[in-house]
């Protein structure tokens, strides 16, 4: 009965620290494979003030856990069977603090930084820069706030949306919509603001299919998010080591929709799409996307397919792509901004 109900939103300080950690886990995973240049790492702390979560956080899968060894599991598992709710909260977030600290102290993270996000700084950035590009499928609050600060008509935005099939849609409105509504509708009454503005369906974005071959050596970490995110792996399995990558269970292809995003805008000759345009309904409506003769360009693709190559080959060509500097967003466990700057 208890995971029929939707819980209440956790109290802000613990999204923060929840966002504290990914970003410290995140730059982890980059700094395995980033032959030793520093990583910054900026939370859009701001926008956690405006999130109404759609999602029923005792069914999520609790990435916060996943680069966790067996001690830390068993903490946050004692952790969370307190039954009184103050000393719950409490003792969670002694537990975020203290494996935040461990992350940080890692010595691949030696010359990295996760840093509070200043708007006003990334904005001086963006107006300096020849051209950017903004790679996100989550709140639309920050887009709103570069409208806002008048930087809009630099950035190329990409964005990954929803689903044209109602009957697949988890949510009241569309996943990065529900977060925030006011801000969508705010987005989309102004992406002619912006330099560059594109949608990739989810049909499109989960559509195909890449290789996990060869990520043991260099992506090791990277692999434990991929076995607990994609393939459903429990974190103690992945901890204990019941659960690997070399495994014939991970020898299939595996859809991952934020890198088809990525390589459709990086790389439109690995993955063919037609171009076709949407546009969102009235709020009374649900703010539904729906096809039109002119509006959002939208890339889609006629049927399923994969990629011939394995997932760090991939990772080397888009490195390869030097035209840009490239912001990764992404929204977490508590819906906490996350940000990757990559220089």
């Amino acid at each position: 009965l208890e995971k029929t109900l939707q819980p209440e939103y956790e109290v802000p300080e613990s999204s923060k620290l929840h966002a504290l950690l990914a970003g410290w886990d995140q730059a982890t995973c980059m700094a395995q494979a980033s032959a030793g240049d520093p990583i910054q790492i900026y939370l859009d702390l701001e926008s956690l003030k405006t999130l109404t979560s759609p999602i029923h956080l005792r069914l999520h899968r609790q990435d916060e856990l996943f680069l966790r060894n067996e001690k830390e599991i068993k903490e946050f598992e004692d952790a969370m069977s307190i039954p009184n709710p103050a000393h719950r909260i409490q003792h969670i977030q002694d537990w975020y603090r203290a494996c935040t600290s461990r992350a940080e102290r890692r010595p691949e993270n030696q010359h990295n930084a996760v840093y509070a996000l200043d708007i006003d700084c990334l904005c001086d950035w963006i107006k300096k820069a020849k051209e950017v590009r903004l790679f996100g499928g989550a709140s639309l609050d920050f887009l709103r706030r570069l409208i806002l600060k008048g930087v809009a008509h630099k950035i190329r935005c990409h964005l990954q949306v929803g689903t044209y099939n109602l009957s697949s849609n988890l949510f009241p409105y569309q996943f990065n919509i529900a977060l925030n509504p006011d801000a969508a509708e705010y987005v989309f009454g102004h992406y002619e603001d912006f330099k560059e503005f594109t949608v990739v369906a989810s049909q499109t974005a989960q559509s195909v299919k890449y290789r996990l071959l060869s990520l043991e050596s260099n992506f090791s970490l990277f692999g434990k998010r991929i076995m607990g995110y994609n393939m459903g792996k429990t974190p103690l399995e992945i901890a204990k080591g019941e659960a690997t990558l070399d495994s014939k269970s991970f020898q299939h292809k595996l859809g991952m929709p934020d890198l088809t995003m990525i390589i459709i805008h990086l790389r439109p000759d690995l993955i063919k799409c037609r171009i076709k345009f949407v546009g969102i309904s009235d709020r009374s409506d649900g703010m539904i996307y729906k096809r039109k003769r002119s509006g959002v360009k939208s890339y889609e693709m006629k049927e399923k397919s994969s990629l011939d190559m394995d997932l760090p080959d991939i990772f080397a060509v888009l490195a390869a792509e030097r035209r840009t500097r490239v912001a990764f967003a992404r929204f977490e466990r508590y819906c906490s901004g996350l940000l990757g700057r990559f220089i």
